[in-house]
């Protein structure tokens, strides 16, 4: 599967996000997390990945992370973890609550690693990815490992972004 098909399934599934939750607004963040812990979910088993994160029916329980794509190897009747292709954190919190969130991402070895968030505007949501991407830097130190996702709320609609030797914001 190529880098490109697993952004553009994860994007057009985040995007559905929206419509989903419309309805219950009111009911404050908990409908937001569900809907893109499923939509992350769902991608994730479409791409025959077992998938743990809480509170989602069919998945195994949350593990390090608020989601994890991963994949077992059978050896002499055990399994052994054998690829973690994702991992993703969902924060709808304030900067220290997201940059706490995304710290742990920071250790992941992971092809991918996302990072949900919202904020007041499209000014905001860059701001916020500039940070993130910022630490990458400090905590990297040219020992990059996969590719930094980034998917924004900004109040009715989503920025979304990349991060692996270069920013490109779509």
């Amino acid at each position: 599967m190529t880098t490109d098909i697993v952004k553009c399934k994860l994007r057009a599934a985040l995007e559905g996000v929206h419509g989903a939750v419309l309805n219950q607004i009111q009911q404050g963040e908990a409908p937001w997390t569900a809907a893109v812990k499923e939509a992350i979910f769902t991608v994730g088993r479409c791409l025959d990945y077992s998938v743990a994160a809480s509170g989602i029916p069919g998945a195994d329980p949350e593990w390090l992370y608020d989601i994890v794509w991963y994949k077992n190897v059978a050896d002499n009747d055990k399994q052994y973890l054998s690829e973690v292709p994702l991992v993703a954190e969902c924060e709808w919190g304030k900067l220290k609550d997201i940059r706490y969130d995304f710290e742990k991402m920071l250790m992941a070895q992971s092809r991918y690693k996302l990072l949900v968030f919202q904020a007041k505007s499209d000014q905001c949501v860059e701001g916020i990815i500039n940070e993130m991407i910022r630490n990458i830097e400090l905590f990297d130190q040219g020992r990059f490992h996969g590719e930094y996702l980034f998917a924004g709320w900004a109040l009715n609609h989503w920025r979304f972004a990349s991060y692996g030797r270069n920013l490109v914001v779509v």
